[in-house]
C-alpha cells in the first residue's frame, strides 16, 4: 500500500514511511488522493485547498510541481496526470491506496448481499473496516476547506459498520464485536444505531456495567451537543439491560436481524470456535512484495468449485515459512471463520501423520469426540469446513500425498503450502515462482533491522556490514544468525564478525543445502565450548521443546552450566525462545543440522545412548513427581527400577506448585520420549513414562495421547520380554476413562487384563497386581459378570491395603459399592460407598470426593432417601467447582433424578438435558447412557411413550459402544417393561437380551431379568 489516508496521511516506499510535503502542497496532495482516479478542475482544487477559486494563477502549478518532484523521487511521477486546460488527477491502482481498497471491499459486500452470500458479505465488511488505521481520515492535514468530503467518507464507514454489526449480532457473534463496536461508538458518540448495537453486544458478552456506562455517555453527549434525549427505543433497551430482561433484548435482536434481512441465529448453534493459529508475523520481513501480492490475489479471488491451493517452494533457509505467515496475516480478514496452522514435519524432519494433523484441526474447532479412524476424521473435517471460510497454512510438506486429504472440498477456504519441492500431484495447486535470495539492498535492510532492534547502531561500519551481507548470500536464516552474533559480540566491531565468517570459507554460502549448513556452522563455531556441546547434545533429542531441566539432565555428560549455556545459545539465536516461562526450541533446519553434527561430535554409540538415557530418566523422574503431586503420594501406579534423577530444586518447585500445568507444557515431550525409548529398546523407561502420565491424560481427557503412548509402550515391552512392564501397561489400557471414551480397538478387555494380573502376580508385584485386579474387575462389571467382579474388587482391596495405596483403596471401595448397586444390594452398597467417601475426605482431593458422592447419592436414591441424595449431588458442585466439566455433568444427572422423584418434571428435564450435553462434549458414553435411562423415566412420567422408547434405544446403543453389557441389558429390560402391551416387541427385545447374554456367556446369577 503506497498511499494511506484512512487514518494519518502516510506514503510508504520500500517498507518505510516517507516525510511528506508541507503546507498547501500537502493539502493539495490529500485532495487529489481523496478523489483518486477522478479528474479535478483547477477551480475545484483551489476551493478545496484555499477555500476560494480566486487564487494567484501560479499557486496551483507551483504546488503541483512540489508534488510531482516528491513522486519522482520514489519512482511514481506518472501517478500525477495533467489534463490540459482542465485540471489534474492522481491515477493509482486499487491496491496502492487504502481508500480505493476500502471502496472495493464495500462493493464486494454489496454484491454478496444482493446474492445472499452472507458469509462473504461479512468477510468483505470486516476487511473494509480493517483498512481504517485511526478514528478519522488525515488528522495530520489541514482539511477545513474540504471537510464535507471527509464527512461523507466517514458516513460510508459508519454505514459499513452498522451493516456488519447487524449481521454479526444476527449470527450471535457478540464477543467478536466488543472491541470494534466500543471503538466506533467513542468515535461517533451521536449514532443511535451504533449505540443500540453496542448495548446488545455488551449485554450478551456479560459486560452489563459497561453497557450502562456506554448508554450514559451517549445520553450526556446528546444533551451537550444537541440538547436532545435518547430515542425511546434505546431507552427501553437500556431499561431491559438493567432488568436483565432477556425476552425484551431478544426482541431487539430479532428486529436487528430483520433489518439485516437474515434469520436470527442462536449463538449456541452458530460457530462455537474460531481458531486463530497463525504464529506471529515477522516484524522484520523485507522484500518479495510482488510475490506477496500474487499469492494474496490467488488466495483472495473467487473460485467456483474448489478451494484455491498455493504452494511456496524454495531451498532450506530461504524464508518460506516467514513468507507464508506474512501472506496469511494479510489474508486473515478474508477468512473470518479461522486460520489453521500446522507443521507437517516432526522434530526430526519426518512427515507427520495426516490423521493426527486432522485431529489437531478438529480439536481447534472444539470437536472433543474426535473420530478414531483417519478416514472418519477427514470426513468430519471436510463437513465442518463445507460452509465456512477458513485459511489453512501447511508448513514444510513432504509430498502431495501428505496434504491431499487436508484440502477442504468447498470453494470458500484457502490453502497455503510450503515445501522444499514442487508438488505436482496436488490437483489444481498453483506453484508460484520459487523464492530466490534477497537482493543486496534487502539483505542489508534485514541485517540492520535486527541489529538496531537491540539498540546498536552501525553507521560507521558500512564496509564491514556489506561484507557480512555478501558472506550470507541473501539467505534470511544466515542473515538473522549473523545479526544475532553481531549483537552478542557488542561492542566488538563488525569487522571481527567478518573475519570469523571468512575463516569458515565464503564459498560456504554459495550452494543449496550446503550453504545453509555452513551458515549455521558460522554461528556454532563462535560459541564457547560448553554451549557448543550443549547444542549438539540437544540436537540428538527428538523432543519438540526443551528447558532448564533438559540442559541440566545433560550436565553430567557435558560438564556444562545448563542455565548459562542455554542463555548463550538464545543470545546467539541458535535456539528460539518460545514463551515467558523460558522454554526453547530449535528451528527445524537448525535441529536437522544439530542432529547430523551431533552424530559426528559423538561417534561412540554407547556414549550417545547413555546421554539419551540420562535425559529420559530425568524426564521420568519429573513425570513421577508430577503424578505424586496430583494425589500427595505415589498412588495408583507402579514404576520400573529406573533410578531417580537428582533434579534441581527450582524444577521440582515448579512441578509441586502446578503439576497439571507442568504436564501440559511437557505433554508432547512425554509422547516423543515414549516413542524414542521404544525405538532404542529402553522398555523400562518407555513403559514407566507412559503409565506415570496416565492420570494426567485422564484428568485432561487426552485419550489420543493415552492410547498412543501405551500402545507404543506395550509393543516395546513385548519385544523386550519385559513382563512386568507389559502387565502394568495392559492394566492402564483397560482403565474405565479410556474405555468410556469409546475407542473401538486397542483397549484392554477381560482377556488382556487377566493376562496383566497373571504377569504382575508372577513378578511378585503386589501393588501392580492390585491395579490390574481392580481394572479387571471393572471390565468384568462392564460385561455384566458382577459376582466375579465383586470378588476381584475385594481381592484388589486387600492388595491395595498391603501396599499402602490409599487412593487405590478408595477406588476399589467405590467400584465395589457401584457393583453392589448393580446387584440391587442397596444397603450394602451405601455402607461401602460411605467408607470410600471417608477415605476420599482423608485424601482431601476435591475430584475424588465429588466422584464418590455421585455414587453415595445414587445409593440414597435406591433406598428412597431423596433429601440425602440431593445433599450428596449438591455437595459435588460445591466441592469440585467445575462449571462445565464431567463432575458437573454427573452432579446434574443426580439432581435431575432427584427432581423427578420429587415430582418436578420441568426442572428434571432441564437438568438432564444439560447433563446429556456435558456427557456428549466430554465423550463419556457411560454417563450419556445413564442420562438417557433417567430421561426415559422422565418421559414415562410425562406420558410420552415414543420419546421414552427412543431414549432407551439410545441408552442401549451408548452402553453397547462402551461394551457395558450389564447396563445395555438394563436398558433393554426397561424397554421391554415399557412395551409390555406389545407382545411382539417384547419377544424381539427378549431375543436381543438372550443374544447379548449368550455372547457374553454370563452366569445365571448375573443375568438381569424383568
Amino acid at each position: 500500500m503506497a498511499y494511506a489516508i484512512l487514518g494519518e496521511f502516510e506514503i510508504r516506499h520500500e517498507n518505510r514511511s516517507l516525510e511528506l510535503p508541507r503546507g498547501h502542497a500537502l493539502t493539495l496532495f490529500a485532495v487529489l488522493l481523496l478523489n483518486a482516479n477522478r479528474r479535478m478542475t483547477k477551480a475545484d482544487l483551489m476551493r478545496c485547498v484555499w477555500g476560494r477559486s480566486d487564487v494567484k494563477e501560479d499557486q496551483l502549478p507551483k504546488h503541483i510541481g512540489t508534488i510531482r518532484e516528491f513522486l519522482d523521487k520514489i519512482g511514481r511521477k506518472g501517478d500525477l496526470v495533467t489534463h490540459h486546460r482542465f485540471g489534474y488527477e492522481i491515477q493509482v491502482a486499487e491496491e496502492d491506496l487504502d481508500l480505493l481498497t476500502f471502496e472495493r471491499f464495500v462493493r464486494q459486500a454489496a454484491s454478496a448481499r444482493s446474492e445472499q452470500r452472507t458469509d462473504d458479505e461479512v468477510s468483505s465488511l470486516w476487511a473494509a473496516l480493517g483498512m481504517w488505521r485511526g478514528p478519522h481520515s488525515m488528522p495530520n492535514v489541514r482539511t477545513q476547506e474540504f471537510r464535507g468530503h471527509l464527512e461523507q467518507l466517514e458516513l460510508r464507514r459508519q454505514r459499513a459498520a452498522i451493516r456488519l454489526f447487524d449481521l454479526e449480532i444476527a449470527r450471535g457473534r457478540y464477543e467478536h464485536l466488543v472491541s470494534e463496536a466500543s471503538m466506533l461508538t467513542e468515535q461517533y458518540p451521536m449514532s443511535t444505531k451504533l449505540h443500540e448495537q453496542l448495548l446488545v453486544v455488551l449485554y450478551r458478552s456479560g459486560h452489563l456495567r459497561e453497557a450502562t456506562v456506554a448508554y450514559e455517555r451517549h445520553v450526556a453527549m446528546l444533551g451537550e451537543e444537541m440538547g436532545a434525549a435518547p430515542t425511546p427505543a434505546l431507552r427501553d433497551l437500556h431499561y431491559a439491560i438493567v432488568r436483565e430482561d432477556d425476552e425484551a433484548i431478544a426482541s431487539v435482536e430479532t428486529a436487528i436481524a430483520h433489518r439485516a434481512g437474515v434469520e436470527k441465529r442462536d449463538a449456541k448453534t452458530g460457530v462455537t470456535a474460531v481458531p486463530r493459529q497463525l504464529p506471529p508475523d515477522s516484524v522484520d520481513f523485507v522484500g518479495r512484495e510482488d510475490l506477496v501480492a500474487e499469492v494474496t490475489w490467488l488466495l483472495g479471488r473467487e473460485q467456483a468449485n474448489s478451494a484455491p491451493v498455493v504452494v511456496i517452494t524454495g531451498q532450506g533457509g530461504i524464508g518460506k515459512s516467514s513468507f507464508a505467515l506474512r501472506t496469511a496475516h494479510l489474508l486473515a480478514s478474508r477468512y473470518p471463520h479461522g486460520q489453521l496452522f500446522a507443521r507437517l514435519s516432526d522434530a526430526r524432519g519426518r512427515p507427520m501423520d495426516t490423521g493426527e494433523i486432522v485431529a489437531q484441526f478438529l480439536r481447534a474447532f472444539e470437536v472433543i469426540a474426535v473420530p478414531e479412524s483417519t478416514a472418519e476424521r477427514i470426513s468430519t473435517f471436510r463437513t465442518l469446513l463445507s460452509d465456512r471460510r477458513v485459511l489453512l497454512v501447511l508448513d514444510d510438506a513432504h509430498s502431495g500425498a501428505q496434504i491431499r486429504d487436508l484440502i477442504p472440498a468447498g470453494s470458500g477456504c484457502g490453502v497455503l503450502v510450503t515445501s522444499r519441492r514442487r508438488l505436482p500431484d496436488v490437483p489444481g495447486a498453483h506453484h508460484v515462482a520459487p523464492l530466490s535470495p534477497l537482493s543486496p539492498a534487502q539483505a542489508t535492510e534485514l541485517f540492520l533491522t535486527i541489529v538496531r532492534s537491540a539498540g546498536i547502531t552501525l553507521r560507521n561500519e558500512t564496509t564491514a556490514v556489506d561484507q557480512v551481507v555478501s558472506l550470507c548470500g541473501g539467505l534470511p536464516l544466515a542473515l538473522r544468525i549473523a545479526a544475532a552474533l553481531r549483537v552478542h559480540d557488542h561492542p566488538r566491531p563488525t569487522s571481527e564478525l567478518v573475519r570469523r565468517l571468512s575463516e569458515q570459507g565464503p564459498d560456504a554460502f554459495a550452494y543449496g543445502e550446503l550453504n545453509l549448513a555452513r551458515t549455521i556452522g558460522a554461528g556454532v563455531n563462535q560459541l564457547d565450548e560448553d554451549s557448543r556441546r550443549l547444542f549438539f547434545g540437544l540436537g540428538l533429542l527428538p523432543l519438540p521443546t526443551f528447558g532448564h531441566w533438559t540442559a541440566a539432565a545433560l550436565q553430567d555428560h557435558l560438564g556444562a552450566d545448563p542455565g548459562a549455556a542455554l542463555s548463550r545459545l538464545a543470545a546467539s539465536a541458535m535456539v528460539d525462545v518460545m514463551e515467558v516461562e523460558v522454554r526453547y526450541r530449535f528451528h527445524d533446519l537448525t535441529r536437522s543440522y544439530a542432529f547430523e553434527r551431533g552424530m559426528v561430535e559423538h561417534p561412540n554409540e554407547n556414549a550417545r545412548r547413555a546421554q539419551l538415557i540420562a535425559v529420559y530418566a530425568a524426564l521420568l523422574t519429573l513425570v513421577r513427581r508430577a503424578h505424586m503431586s496430583l494425589y500427595d503420594g505415589d498412588f495408583e501406579v507402579v514404576h520400573s527400577a529406573v533410578t531417580a534423577w537428582e533434579a534441581p530444586s527450582q524444577v521440582l518447585s515448579e512441578i509441586d506448585q502446578a503439576p497439571l500445568d507442568w504436564f501440559e507444557k511437557e505433554r508432547m515431550n512425554i509422547r516423543a520420549a515414549v516413542q524414542h525409548c521404544a525405538e532404542l529398546g529402553l522398555s523400562d523407561l518407555c513403559w514407566d513414562l507412559a503409565v506415570s502420565a496416565h492420570e494426567f491424560y485422564t484428568v485432561r481427557s487426552y485419550f489420543d495421547d493415552w492410547y498412543t503412548t501405551h500402545v507404543t509402550a506395550l509393543r516395546a515391552c513385548r519385544i523386550a520380554g519385559d513382563s512386568r512392564g507389559e502387565g502394568a501397561v495392559l492394566a492402564c489400557l483397560g482403565q474405565p476413562a479410556l474405555v468410556a471414551s469409546r475407542r473401538a480397538d486397542g483397549v484392554s478387555d477381560v482377556a488382556e487384563l487377566r493376562r496383566a494380573v497373571h504377569l504382575l502376580t508372577e513378578c511378585g508385584d503386589r501393588h501392580g497386581q492390585a491395579i490390574a485386579l481392580r481394572t479387571l474387575a471393572n471390565a468384568l462389571r462392564r460385561h455384566g459378570r458382577l459376582t466375579e467382579a465383586s470378588a476381584a474388587f475385594s481381592e484388589a482391596l486387600e492388595h491395595y491395603e498391603a501396599s499402602g495405596d490409599t487412593v487405590g483403596r478408595w477406588q476399589s471401595l467405590r467400584y465395589l459399592g457401584q457393583t453392589h448397586l448393580d446387584r440391587a444390594e442397596y444397603a450394602k452398597a451405601l455402607g461401602v460407598l460411605l467408607e470410600a467417601e471417608d477415605i476420599a475426605l482423608i485424601i482431601g482431593k476435591s475430584r475424588l470426593i465429588a466422584q464418590t458422592r455421585y455414587w453415595t447419592g445414587q445409593a440414597h436414591l435406591t433406598l428412597g432417601s431423596v433429601a440425602e441424595a440431593r445433599a450428596a449431588f449438591n455437595s459435588m458442585l460445591a466441592e469440585d467447582g467445575d462449571t462445565t466439566g464431567l463432575a458437573r455433568g454427573y452432579a446434574l444427572h443426580g439432581l435431575g433424578v432427584v427432581a423427578l422423584r420429587e415430582g418436578d418434571t420441568k426442572r428434571s428435564q432441564t437438568l438432564l438435558e444439560e447433563a446429556a450435553g456435558i456427557a456428549r462434549s466430554e465423550a463419556d458414553g457411560i454417563l450419556e447412557g445413564r442420562v438417557c435411562l433417567s430421561t426415559a423415566e422422565l418421559f414415562a412420567e410425562q406420558g410420552v411413550p415414543k420419546r421414552q422408547i427412543a431414549e432407551l434405544e439410545l441408552a442401549a446403543a451408548r452402553f453397547a459402544e462402551c461394551r457395558a453389557t450389564h447396563l445395555q441389558a438394563a436398558a433393554l429390560n426397561a424397554m421391554a417393561r415399557a412395551l409390555d402391551q406389545d407382545e411382539d416387541a417384547v419377544r424381539r427385545i427378549s431375543a436381543r437380551i438372550d443374544a447379548l447374554y449368550a455372547e457374553a456367556d454370563l452366569p445365571a446369577e448375573d443375568r438381569i431379568t424383568g
